[in-house]
């Protein structure tokens, strides 16, 4: 690792960057809202966390009051969970047990950043001085996307994988740099297998290490078969693991898509099987690998396809396309970040623009013009486009290629200090090394602001929600005692899971896979009264609440037709539907309508 000093000096970076961003109330913690997760996922994920912690059913990965009343399960694994209660635990001494999982929650990502400072110190210690390390640092701190995996008040698994990833990169990438022993490939693996067991997206991860040793072994040979194989064995071995421990036995040899499952085990069994068995060869010539190649892709893809062709239809190929229309199309993670006006251009090269320094660096490393190894240039030059395009597909992709992008624009700059070059003129030697570094410090803010000016508009912030659920707590209560029973509440999705964490009352509809999601959007889009007085008739709701400025809200007013709930938005319900007077500091802005429909 680097010198002590600097890395305290890294850590305090980060911790000042997090800090700072919470006094500064910064999107989207949103203290001064009382909004004090970052989105739905991360209350949902703590009250399934508290279910665990207080049943000890591990098997057991289901929302009892989301989907309402028919319960959702959810494709999320344990580690997080464990990591969120072994965190969480030292501090139940002194505090509740939900106290001590919200404490631990608000800055559990924040230290698994601190923990990939450790990384990167560790693995790049041989490429990069002190200097270039804190350089790198300050980099990743000012990445909106790092930002957006690591924030406080965000107990999600992003954080994990984007951790892991950073780990299985600096491993096999020093295999590459300095040829250290092929044990390290495994190891590499091993982590690459525990990000599968986390989340089945870290297949896209692994595919860009398996597409680099693969072109790495058709151009040179040598050992690098081998390294596929070990790559592949410990991906294997910890996923087979992490399976077991994940699932009950009974459902060891159940496939699924959505989670880690004997499908994923299976495949990359059958494709460390196949490449120990090239590595064993002794193939020399570079038709004979392109030929041994191929074949230890297709066969083992060919048995999956005869097995289990649902797999090529992606993880979410059983989720009804209407979800993805009506739900996830609406969702910032899930929309490209391919341009399509100056704005949207201003907003890609501001998030990517270092990419073009990063291709240019790892494509002089693999011509062999700098002191990185053309393997290790290979493999930041396969990650850095897998990922870019990736991103500019779909937003959530951003993470990958922006850490690649960190990594190969800091050694960029490192080698651009170094230059000595100079401009002639006349007897004046002026040294270019100091522009060249500023504009590739700074070039793409300049060219994304150029995108803005031309469009005359800056980017668009997204609207923040002014307000907070805590205040409802109390008259939902009240509500709740006067009849005696659990409320069943409908709102907008996204408020779904915080309305359960802080209420424990059931809602319908909840940001995940559930038909709850359909059902939201029935009745909120409904001309036709009858058939939303039918759905909230057979998911037994009490109550409609939701805030008239939550994010949603201007999608529902902006259909067409008179729908229910731009009745409701103008307090002109139907009949069966009864709005509630709310009083007290907070709530002015909510609405309440008592469901009156007999069952």
């Amino acid at each position: 690792m680097h010198h002590r000093f600097a890395v305290l000096s890294a850590i305090f970076l980060v911790v000042l960057a997090h800090t700072g961003a919470i006094l500064l109330d910064l999107p989207p913690p949103r203290l001064g809202d009382g909004n004090l997760l970052a989105g739905p996922d991360a209350y949902m994920r703590l009250h399934l966390v508290e279910n665990l912690w207080r049943t000890g059913d591990w098997y057991d990965y289901k929302s009892y009051l989301t989907n309402a009343p028919f319960g959702e399960s959810f494709h999320w694994t344990r580690p997080l969970d464990v990591l969120l209660i072994g965190g969480a635990w030292p501090l139940s001494g002194i505090l509740s047990e939900r106290e001590a999982l919200f404490a631990w929650g608000t800055v559990i990502s924040p230290v698994l950043q601190v923990l990939l400072v450790l990384v990167f110190s560790w693995g790049l210690k041989p490429f990069l001085s002190t200097g270039a390390f804190l350089l790198l640092v300050v980099l990743m701190i000012l990445q909106p996307s790092l930002y957006n995996a690591f924030m406080a008040a965000r107990p999600d698994h992003q954080s994990l994988q984007i951790l892991l990833f950073g780990l299985s990169f600096v491993i096999l990438f020093r295999v590459l740099a300095e040829k250290s022993p092929p044990r390290f490939a495994t190891l590499a693996g091993a982590v690459s297998g525990f990000a599968l067991w986390v989340s089945v997206e870290a297949q896209l991860p692994i595919a860009v290490a398996l597409i680099t040793l693969g072109l790495l072994w058709l151009w040179e040979g040598g050992e690098h078969a081998r390294a596929i194989g070990r790559y592949l064995t410990g991906v294997t071995l910890v996923a087979g693991v992490g399976l077991m421990v994940e699932q009950p036995p009974s459902l060891w040899f159940t496939p699924q898509l959505v989670k880690i499952s004997i499908v994923y085990v299976a495949l990359f069994a059958g494709l460390a099987i196949v490449w120990r068995g090239i590595a064993s060869l002794s193939l020399s010539g570079g038709g004979t690998r392109l030929l041994a190649g191929a074949a230890g892709v297709v066969l083992p893809t060919l048995v999956l396809f005869l097995v289990y062709p649902q797999y090529f239809q992606g993880p979410f190929a059983g989720v009804d396309k209407k979800i993805w229309e009506i739900h996830f199309s609406a969702i910032r993670e899930f929309q490209p970040l391919m341009p399509e006006d100056f704005s949207s251009a201003g907003t890609a090269f501001f998030v990517l623009g270092p990419v073009l320094w990063g291709l240019m660096f790892s494509i002089r490393s693999v011509l062999g013009r700098d002191t990185l190894s053309r393997a290790a240039g290979l493999y930041l030059l396969v990650g850095l486009l897998v990922f870019t395009a990736l991103a500019l597909y779909q937003i959530r992709w951003s993470h990958y290629a922006v850490m690649l992008m960190v990594i190969a624009w800091v050694m960029l700059l490192t080698a651009l200090w170094r230059w000595t070059g100079t401009l002639k003129m006349g007897n004046l030697k002026l040294p270019l090394r100091t522009p060249l570094v500023a504009g590739a410090l700074a070039g793409h803010v300049a060219i994304s602001g150029i995108f803005f000016a031309v469009a005359e508009a800056s980017p668009p912030a997204p609207p923040r929600q002014t307000f907070s659920w805590q205040k409802m707590v109390a008259p939902l209560q009240l509500r709740a005692a006067a009849q005696g029973e659990q409320l069943t509440l409908m709102s907008f999705t996204h408020n779904g899971p915080e309305i359960v964490y802080r209420t424990g009352f059931s809602v319908v509809g909840a940001p995940y896979l559930g038909s709850g999601i359909f059902d939201t959007y029935a009745v909120m889009s409904a001309v036709d009264s009858k058939k939303a007085r039918n759905v909230l008739q057979r998911r037994e709701v009490d109550f409609i609440v939701y805030c008239r400025s939550a994010v949603e809200a201007p999608r529902f007013l902006g259909m067409n037709g008179d729908t229910l709930f731009k009745r409701l938005y103008r307090h002109d319900p139907p009949p069966w539907l009864k709005e509630e007077r709310l009083e007290g500091p907070g709530v002015e802005n909510f609405q309440l309508f008592k469901v009156v429909i007999p069952r």
